[in-house]
């Protein structure tokens, strides 16, 4: 009796193993969704920002367990964005709904803000318009400590061939975000 009992439990237990795969959890789109993975930029992980902005893995502050994504800019650019993204190309949940989940810190951020994008690419083009966005709420902005933020896209079309994350600090704005445990889920 001992011994079925061990055996169902072992079947489970590797059932639920198996659910993860290259380190994802499931039902989880992005890898490295802590940025502890990686050297000077986070794997998986991109960035972009103007001459001016400071796009940097950051040890100075953290959710878990001791680095994060951070943006900062101390004069305004009017003209570019700075932003932290992933794409996801394989294994897209077409007709599902998503969830942006990223814990942010702001310190004196001004201006525009910051804005947490989902955001769908058809095979047809390369135009991201099957998207959802945190600034259609309103901008983030302020001095705050580490807030949850969540951003839903109610249905991944089903011509969708990439999905892509943007954690984004608008033109116009100052003052330093950072970005920590970041889950994209279906």
């Amino acid at each position: 009796m001992y011994l079925r009992k061990l055996l169902v439990l072992v079947v489970c237990v590797s059932i639920l193993l198996s659910c993860y795969k290259d380190g994802v959890d499931p039902g989880q789109l992005l890898k490295n969704a802590d940025v502890e993975t990686g050297s000077l930029v986070p794997s998986e992980w991109r960035l972009l920002g103007g001459d001016n902005h400071i796009v940097r893995l950051s040890e100075e502050e953290s959710v878990s367990p001791v680095r994060s994504l951070e943006i900062t800019l101390d004069t305004p650019d009017p003209d570019f964005s700075g932003y932290w993204y992933q794409y996801i190309c394989d294994e897209i949940p077409v007709g599902k709904a998503l969830t942006l989940w990223v814990m942010v810190k702001g310190r004196d951020i001004a201006g525009d803000g910051i804005n947490l994008v989902i955001a769908g690419q058809r095979k047809s083009s390369f135009s991201y318009d099957n998207l959802a966005r945190s600034y259609d709420e309103g901008p983030i902005t302020g001095t705050f400590d580490w807030t949850k933020y969540e951003v839903k896209l109610e249905k991944v079309d089903e011509d969708i061939a990439c999905l892509a994350v943007f954690l984004q600090y608008l033109p116009y704005t100052t003052g330093t975000v950072y970005f920590d445990d970041i889950y994209l889920l279906f």
